[in-house]
């Protein structure tokens, strides 16, 4: 499909040249090379935008709009995770800033019993007769998957890790939450958390009313 695509704007750019020497006759050659210089310039231009950004990504400079230093986030784009506590290793820091959308491999031995009730219930819709060679057959690649297929070592202690930061979210009362403007997520004390809603209140001069009071004064007036 590729060859046969390149095939096809090769043909074109044929075309065009021969269209061009009969329009500019024996001038075609000095405008084909102004041309050429022209889109050699906008072709550095995205090459150096493309250089530039893989930089970034690698982490060999830093990005001109960089994120706030104060909270130790990455400054290579957006920041995964904000920690506003002093209560995270930096094990459960790092396995956080590998985002919500991070697959993290399952116990097989979780999943064998969904896979048996899912083929036991599979073999009964099948006729009698066939249904004692199926189970057998089934029982074997099921027994093969027990043996084989083992969880990643890697995953099995992010999980641990994450199991321990659930517990200590509830008992240590962090809050986890979204940012205004981003997809990151952002851990703070409630009593942190509490405080600056107060400040924004007081800074704001925001005062409460008192609901019942202000709907009898209006159903009087």
């Amino acid at each position: 499909m590729l060859y046969k695509r390149k095939q096809h704007f090769n043909q074109q750019l044929y075309r065009m040249h021969l269209e061009g020497a009969t329009m500019f006759e024996g001038m075609w050659p000095h405008a084909l090379s102004n041309i050429e210089a022209g889109h050699g310039i906008i072709m550095e231009l995205k090459y150096k935008n493309l250089h530039d950004k893989i930089k970034i990504l690698e982490g060999r400079s830093k990005p001109k709009r960089g994120t706030s230093e104060q909270h130790d986030t990455p400054t290579t784009g957006q920041p995964r995770i904000i920690n506003l506590t002093k209560k995270l290793t930096k094990e459960q820091i790092n396995i956080l800033n590998l985002g919500p959308q991070y697959a993290m491999e399952i116990s097989p031995k979780k999943c064998i019993n969904n896979i048996i009730i899912e083929t036991e219930s599979a073999i009964r819709n099948l006729e009698p007769k066939w249904q004692n060679i199926y189970t057998f057959q089934a029982s074997k690649l099921i027994k093969m998957i027990t043996e084989k297929h083992k969880q990643n070592p890697l995953h099995k202690h992010q999980k641990k890790v994450i199991d321990k930061l659930k517990k200590e979210v509830n008992t240590e009362d962090i809050i986890v939450m979204k940012a205004d403007k981003n997809k990151t997520m952002v851990l703070i004390d409630r009593k942190q958390c509490m405080d600056k809603v107060h400040e924004f209140l007081k800074d704001n001069d925001i005062s409460t009313i008192k609901l019942l009071n202000s709907i009898k004064k209006s159903r009087k007036q």
